[in-house]
C-alpha cells in the first residue's frame, strides 16, 4: 500500500537549518502556523524574544533532555514532558541547555526562515563593512590572531567559537556610522567622536536577538574599553571587561599600527611592538599583550600583517612559488604515466598550499557538470594521511567506485572549485569513503572540519578528475583569488594526463589542451611560467 500522503516518516521535513550548536526542521506548516522540531547541544544559551508588535503565539514542549529558565533564582529546571507557552510576552526569556535536548516549536507566525537568514545576514554585512572601510581582510586577520592568543590563553571550545564572531562582527555598528565619519581623511571632531563611539554598543544591538549571539555581542560592546577605565562606551576596567574584548582590543589596535591609513603610513613592526609595551597596564591587559607577543615571537614575520591578505596569498606570490610553479609545470610535462602525475601533484599541494592533506582521483571518462554522465574513478592517489586512515582508503575499493556527481552542484561553485559545507554534505551526500579530520572545531575558524573542497583538473569544460583537499593550516573557508594556485596545479596536472592520453590513444578528437601556451593563459601564469619559459629557463 502507497503511503498516504498526511503520514510521514522521521526523516521527513520541509526544510532545515544547521548550525554549530543547534538542528531546526520545519515538519509542517498550514498557512502562518508553523511546527518545528529543534535540537540544541549541551551547554548553549539561547533566548526567545518576542518584538512589541508580534502578536503570535509559540509554544515549546521538551521531548528529551533539560534545560534551565535562567532568570529565576534559582534557574528553574525543564525537562522531559514539561512546556513553554507564550503569548503577549514582551522582552526577552533566557534558558541554557544542560544536556542536549530535544523540543517540538509551535509558532503561529512564521519564524523559520528568519532563522536561516540571521547569520548569513550578518556575514554579508560584515563583509560590506570591510568593503566601505577598504580594510582588506581587516576583520578576517583579527579572526585568525584572536583565535590565536584565546588559544594560548586557555579559552575553551565555546568561549572560542564567540571569540571567533566577535572579532569577524566587532565594526559591525559601523554600518550605522555615516560614510562621511568613515571615510574623512584629517581628524574627527568632538561631535563625530561621539558618533564613532557608539558603533560598539550598535554592533551589541545589531547581534542581539540572532541566536548564539548574546555574548559575542556584549564582546563588541566592550571592544574599545580601555583596562585602566579611560574607554568607552562604559568606562569599565580591569576584569570587568570580558577578556574576550581584551585579547580583540590588543589585537585590532596592532592591525591598526601595521595599516596604512588616510591620514598616516603604517608603523614598523618594531614600533608596532614598542606602541603595545608602553601601553600594557593602562590601555591594553598585560597578559594579553605578553600573550600576544610571545605568538608573534613564535612565528616571525606572521601573515596577519597588513602586508598579505593572508599567509596563503603571501606562499603563492613568493618567488619560490613562482619557481616552484615552473618546476612542476616542467616534471609534469616530462611524466610518462598518470601515476606519476598524481604523485607530482599530491607533492606540490601539500608542500605549496595551505592543506594538510590531499586525494586526487581521476574518472574513467569526463564529466559535463551540466549534464553528468556515470562515471567511475579510474586511478587514484593520497598524501599525509595517517597509516590508519591510508589503510581505510585502500580497503574502500575507491578504484572502480562510482563518482557522486552532486558535489559539482553549481550552488556549491567557489572559483573554479567546489566547496561544500559539512551540513550539506552530511544531509545530501552518500556517507561513501570517510576519512575523518584530525582537527577539531576549536582548532578551526570558519572552516568546519567535516567541509569539503573539490578542485576539477578540466578539460576544456569537462571535468576528468578532481583534488579533494581538507585541514587547512589556517582554518578558513579560502575565497576565490587564494584559490588561484591550487586551481593552477591542477589545470596543470590535467594537461599531463592529456598529453599521456593522447600519447596512448585514450583522448577524443578536440578534447586535450593545444598546448602549455592554452594553459598560461591563465591570469596566474602569464607573468610567471610563461615569461621563464620564452627566456629559455
Amino acid at each position: 500500500m502507497k503511503k498516504p500522503s498526511f503520514i510521514h516518516k522521521r526523516e521527513e521535513y520541509l526544510d532545515k537549518v544547521s548550525k554549530s550548536t543547534t538542528d531546526i526542521r520545519l515538519l509542517a506548516r498550514h498557512h502562518s502556523l508553523e511546527v518545528m522540531k529543534q535540537k540544541i547541544a549541551e551547554d548553549t544559551t539561547f533566548h526567545l524574544y518576542a518584538p512589541e508588535d508580534w502578536e503570535g503565539f509559540e509554544f515549546i514542549y521538551v521531548i528529551r533532555g533539560e534545560l534551565a529558565y535562567t532568570e529565576a533564582s534559582p534557574p528553574l529546571k525543564l525537562e522531559t514532558g514539561d512546556y513553554i507557552s507564550r503569548q503577549g510576552i514582551e522582552g526577552e526569556s533566557w534558558f541554557e541547555t544542560r544536556t542536549d535536548v530535544v523540543l517540538l516549536y509551535l509558532s503561529s507566525q512564521p519564524a523559520f526562515h528568519f532563522m536561516r537568514q540571521e547569520i548569513e545576514d550578518y556575514l554579508e554585512l560584515a563583509e560590506e563593512i570591510e568593503s566601505t572601510e577598504q580594510m582588506d581582510g581587516h576583520s578576517k586577520r583579527l579572526l585568525r590572531m584572536s583565535h590565536e592568543i584565546g588559544r594560548r590563553l586557555g579559552l575553551n571550545s565555546e568561549k572560542l567559537r564567540n571569540l571567533k564572531y566577535a572579532a569577524l562582527f566587532h565594526d559591525l555598528g559601523k554600518a550605522r556610522v555615516p560614510d562621511r565619519i568613515l571615510e574623512k581623511e584629517g581628524s574627527l571632531t568632538d561631535e563625530e567622536w561621539e558618533i564613532m563611539e557608539n558603533h560598539t554598543v550598535w554592533g551589541r544591538e545589531m547581534l542581539e536577538g540572532a541566536e548564539k549571539m548574546d555574548r559575542p555581542g556584549k564582546i563588541v560592546e566592550q571592544t574599545h574599553e580601555r583596562v585602566d577605565g579611560e574607554g568607552y562606551p562604559r568606562g569599565l576596567s580591569g576584569d570587568e571587561i570580558l577578556l574576550e574584548a581584551r585579547i580583540i582590543a590588543v589585537v585590532d589596535s596592532w592591525d591598526a599600527m601595521r595599516s596604512n591609513r588616510p591620514y598616516r603610513d603604517a608603523l614598523s613592526k618594531e614600533e608596532a611592538i614598542a606602541e603595545l609595551k608602553d601601553n600594557k597596564g593602562t590601555q591594553f591587559d598585560s597578559q594579553v599583550v605578553d600573550a600576544f607577543l610571545e605568538v608573534l615571537l613564535e612565528k616571525g614575520k606572521m601573515h596577519f600583517d597588513t602586508e598579505t591578505k593572508s599567509k596563503y596569498k603571501d606562499d603563492v606570490t613568493s618567488s619560490h612559488q613562482s619557481e616552484r610553479l615552473f618546476r612542476f609545470s616542467k616534471e609534469i610535462r616530462s611524466a610518462d604515466s598518470i601515476e606519476q602525475v598524481v604523485e607530482n601533484t599530491l607533492d606540490v599541494v601539500v608542500e605549496t598550499t595551505v592543506f594538510r592533506r590531499a586525494i586526487i582521483s581521476i574518472f574513467d571518462r569526463p564529466i559535463d557538470p551540466g549534464a553528468p554522465e556515470p562515471a567511475r574513478v579510474k586511478h587514484y592517489g593520497h598524501r599525509s594521511l595517517s597509516e590508519e586512515d591510508a589503510k581505510t582508503l585502500e580497503n574502500s575499493d575507491l578504484e572502480g567506485m562510482s563518482v557522486d556527481q552532486r558535489k559539482f552542484d553549481p550552488a556549491y561553485k567557489l572559483s573554479n572549485s567546489y566547496y561544500v559545507p559539512h551540513e550539506e554534505r552530511e544531509e545530501k551526500f552518500d556517507a561513501g569513503v570517510k576519512i575523518e579530520s584530525k582537527l577539531g572545531e576549536e582548532e578551526t575558524l570558519n572552516w568546519h572540519p567535516d567541509d569539503s573542497l573539490y578542485v576539477p583538473l578540466y578539460r576544456k569544460d569537462k571535468i576528468i578528475g578532481q583534488i579533494s583537499v581538507d585541514d587547512p593550516e589556517h582554518g578558513l573557508v579560502p575565497d576565490p583569488e587564494s584559490l588561484q594556485p591550487i586551481e593552477s596545479f591542477a589545470s596543470i596536472s590535467s594537461m599531463g594526463i592529456d598529453n599521456i592520453g593522447e600519447s596512448k590513444g585514450e583522448l577524443d578528437d578536440g578534447s586535450r589542451l593545444d598546448s602549455l601556451t592554452d594553459l598560461c593563459s591563465r591570469e596566474y601564469f602569464n607573468k610567471t611560467i610563461q615569461t621563464e619559459m620564452d627566456e629559455g629557463k
